[in-house]
């Protein structure tokens, strides 16, 4: 890609578990990767969200929901990141499921001037 290049990147998720995707350097990933673990020790923010039928169920929100550069899709469902690359850079997307990076969820993104 080049700087100041705008891309829409679209996620589908075919699969049966949610998948994330954080869109960063090495910081962001470490920070979504410090999030993660919150949510597995239980600190983490809820939300209603509704459910099959109409029934309501609680969902863990990842604490950087809502940020330009991360989304959570669930299963069956599709979602966009826009991007606009800044500066040059190697950046990284990467999925912080447990177990997805080491699953190999994960691509490299260059930007060039």
């Amino acid at each position: 890609f080049k700087v100041r290049e705008t891309v829409t990147f679209k996620f589908h998720n075919d699969a049966k578990v949610p998948h994330e995707e954080v869109i960063g350097d090495e910081a962001a990933q470490q920070a979504a990767l410090a999030a993660m673990a919150a949510i597995d020790a239980g600190s983490t923010t809820t939300a209603p969200s509704g459910g099959a039928r109409g029934r309501s169920r609680l969902v863990l929100r990842h604490p950087g929901m809502g940020l330009p550069n991360v989304i959570s899709v669930e299963p069956g469902r599709s979602g966009t990141i826009t991007f606009q690359f800044a500066k040059a850079a190697t950046l990284l997307m990467e999925c912080h499921e447990k177990g997805h990076l080491e699953a190999g969820m994960k691509a490299t993104i260059v930007v060039t001037g």
